[in-house]
């Protein structure tokens, strides 16, 4: 059964069988039939592919073929090559009724192809060669032989390339005769509907003749075509690849040319062909992709290009068609590709869909709704109502499924994949590997996939088949598989480290608290021995001293003074004994200790003179080290001793303030002050600044704000002696 004809159609081997004996017929989901033959194995009908209309159908093989249909649904194939013939679909045949020698110019091998329009008035145009001739309107296409019919005289000696019947009425011949390097002779010619005299249009063949002049040779206007706003789009054919900014495509509107090139958003490849789809956009066949023209009225007029990145079968385009249903239908060097305009999916039909071999060089659909395609060996009809819905296609794995194992240094992965098809479209595939990929790969046809080098975690590797229309699987295939890391890397060896890092701490903080430990008992046993041993070996001399003196009763003056002398340095030295045995006491570490220190000090020294002395310190238990307590008490000795002796003053202040890092002394008294030469040169000035020093502080000794000298003395909380 033939669609909706309804009728009985023999299939054999001149419609393409390998064998008359057919011995089996079984159907596939996919609706395609299945034929055992008796010697020549198996062999795939599908319903929903080309019929093919050959030699058997009354054509012959040719270079070329265009379609067009008249008012009256006559169906004619104008066939170019050396002896050109006109063809007319008749039931199931193709007859010729015009041939080579028709209507010829006396040149027929010169004159390869027939064109065809039918204006407004139901004349018919026939072009030839260099002649164009008009039928008489309401005479059928099969008896054109015969017919005297009128020679369009404005044409002689002009190639013509295409006749164009615009919305308004207009015709429009484009023809071309290559003279010379500059095109001298192209012409485009106009006639109004109402047969008046053709005329040309000069911005048009001057925008072609400037093309042509930059080009260095001829040009041809291969397509024509109307746009809903009234303009008349031309596109000039070219080479595959097109030199940046040279003008492919011209717009004539108003009296004005537009000319547009790569640089306004164009691939760079010359145009085949053009189609106005049902909501009036504009579509361009090139030879560097399918080209979607929107906003064709405006200034700038936005091009989109499809290629074989985005799913065309071939960059290389030659005519557009439409179903419908709003499905566009493109002619490439491969094949034919369906595609829908809202997702921008692509299905494309290749031979094992029935198409003949070779480029398909043109396309209509006819007012049935049947599509037709040419290529240079045979014609194909094809009913996309009868097309159905591609199934979601399933895909299997050819390794295992449960997790696996792999070493780190064996980390490589490959898996293949399948999806078997009773179809005669291509399956491709998308894969997805968490850790690695974030989103799903673009499909290839490739069924495997691999991964190497990969670090060591979990993985999950997702693989669906896509088909031709864009559905994939329903469920895609998961394979899980694990890489272990190196033991320097695993959990248990983790552990030990850090069991054996902190075993490490542990005897370190154990070994430094045992040397601190030891260093606080040498320092008692110190202090211990200079207070019982030296402290009161000079106490003795100190007391021996006196009891000499008292013997002698003043009977040797110069004894006795030498006496006194010696007491004094016995006693002298005992209070240093003292400050030093203070200073290295364990017990004596906390700013406490030294504040009390000082203002027991200062208060015994200066109140004897009657100097009132006043200190001030913060309420904290900050620890300070030995060095930094002992240099600090004796730098604020020697500055109480110096107000006391040479300031004069009433009153002296004292400040300490410390923090965590620093301890800051200063001492003000109201006295007369200090010269900058005794700041200077003073030795006990001079051993307070080496003292700061040593400790990696500073000393200041300056003029005290109001009056007076100040002594500004800071050092480190825990310096230690350098």
């Amino acid at each position: 059964m033939d669609g909706d004809a309804k009728e009985i159609i023999p299939y054999r081997t001149e419609h393409g069988l390998t064998e008359n004996w057919i011995t089996r017929v079984a159907p596939d989901p996919d609706g395609n039939l299945w034929l055992g033959t008796g010697q020549s194995g198996l062999m795939r009908l599908s319903r929903q592919g080309f019929v093919q209309y050959t030699e058997a159908d009354g054509l012959r093989p040719g270079w070329d073929a265009a379609f067009f249909e008249t008012r009256s649904g006559r169906l004619l194939l104008a066939e170019s090559s050396d002896s050109p013939n006109l063809f007319q679909l008749e039931g199931r045949v193709f007859r010729k009724i015009l041939n080579s020698t028709d209507y010829s110019t006396g040149h027929p091998t010169t004159a390869p192809y027939y064109r065809l329009a039918e204006d407004s008035s139901g004349h018919l145009w026939v072009g030839r060669g260099r002649s164009i001739y008009r039928f008489p309107p309401g005479v059928e296409t099969d008896q054109l032989r015969g017919i005297r019919a009128v020679r369009f005289e404005h044409a002689e000696n002009f190639w013509q390339r295409r006749l164009y019947h615009a919305r308004n009425g207009e015709m429009w011949f484009l023809m071309s005769w290559h003279h010379g390097v500059d095109g001298t002779g192209r012409k485009l010619l106009v006639q109004d509907g109402q047969g008046g005299q053709p005329h040309s249009i000069p911005a048009i063949e001057a925008s072609l003749a400037r093309i042509a002049t930059n080009r260095q040779g001829g040009i041809e206007v291969e397509c024509i075509q109307q746009d809903t706003g009234g303009a008349i789009w031309l596109g000039i054919l070219g080479d595959r690849i097109v030199p940046p900014g040279r003008t492919t495509v011209l717009r004539y509107a108003d009296g004005m040319v537009r000319e547009f090139s790569s640089r306004d958003g164009l691939p760079r490849g010359g145009v085949n062909g053009m189609y106005l789809d049902r909501r009036g956009r504009l579509w361009l066949a090139t030879h560097a992709g399918l080209v979607r023209a929107e906003d064709t009225n405006s200034e700038r007029p936005r091009f989109t290009t499809f290629t074989f990145r985005h799913g065309l079968s071939s960059d290389e385009v030659y005519c557009i068609t439409e179903d419908s249903e709003g499905f566009l239908y493109v002619g490439t060097a491969k094949g034919v590709d369906r595609l829908d305009p809202t997702t921008g999916a692509f299905r494309n039909f290749t031979t094992s869909d029935g198409l003949p071999h070779g480029r398909v060089s043109s396309a209509l659909r006819d007012r049935r709704g049947d599509l037709w395609f040419a290529s240079g060996t045979a014609v194909s009809r094809f009913q996309p109502r009868q097309l159905r819905p591609l199934r979601a296609p399933a895909i299997y794995v050819g390794a295992p499924t449960q997790a696996l194992t792999m070493r780190y240094d064996h980390s490589s992965y490959e898996a293949e994949f399948s999806s078997p098809s009773f179809g005669a479209a291509p399956i491709r595939f998308q894969y997805k590997l968490t850790g690695i990929d974030s989103d799903w790969r673009a499909p290839v046809m490739e069924g495997s996939v691999r991964y190497a080098g990969m670090a060591p975690g979990s993985y999950e590797l997702q693989a669906r088949a896509v088909n031709a229309e864009g559905t994939v699987s329903a469920q895609p295939v998961f394979v899980r598989f694990t890489v272990t890391p190196p033991f320097w890397r695993s959990w248990w060896f983790a552990m030990f480290a850090i069991a054996l890092i902190a075993a490490a701490g542990y005897w370190l903080h154990r070994t430094r608290l045992e040397r601190i430990l030891a260093v606080e008992r040498v320092r008692r046993r110190v202090a211990a021995d200079l207070h019982d041993d030296i402290g009161s070996t000079l106490s003795q001399v100190s007391m021996l001293s006196e009891l000499a003196k008292r013997e002698l009763k003043g009977a040797h003056p110069a004894a006795t003074d030498l006496i006194d002398r010696m007491a004094n340095a016995s006693r002298e030295a005992v209070s240093a004994m003292g400050d030093i045995v203070w200073s290295i006491h364990p017990r004596n570490d906390r700013l406490p200790d030294l504040v009390q220190r000082m203002r027991r000090f200062g208060s015994d020294v200066l109140s004897a003179r009657g100097i009132e002395f006043d200190l001030s310190a913060p309420d904290t238990e900050l620890a300070i080290g030995p060095e930094a307590r002992r240099d600090l008490l004796l730098i604020f000795k020697e500055s109480i001793h110096n107000a006391a002796r040479h300031s004069g003053a009433r009153h002296v202040r004292a400040a300490v303030a410390a923090d965590a890092r620093e301890v800051r002394l200063t001492v003000d008294d109201d006295g007369v002050g200090l010269g900058c030469d005794a700041g200077r040169n003073g030795h006990g000035l001079k051993t307070m600044r080496a003292r700061s020093e040593k400790l990696g502080g500073r000393c200041e000794v300056g003029a005290a704000p109001g009056g007076g000298t100040r002594v500004d003395v800071t050092v480190p909380a825990r310096a230690r002696a350098a």
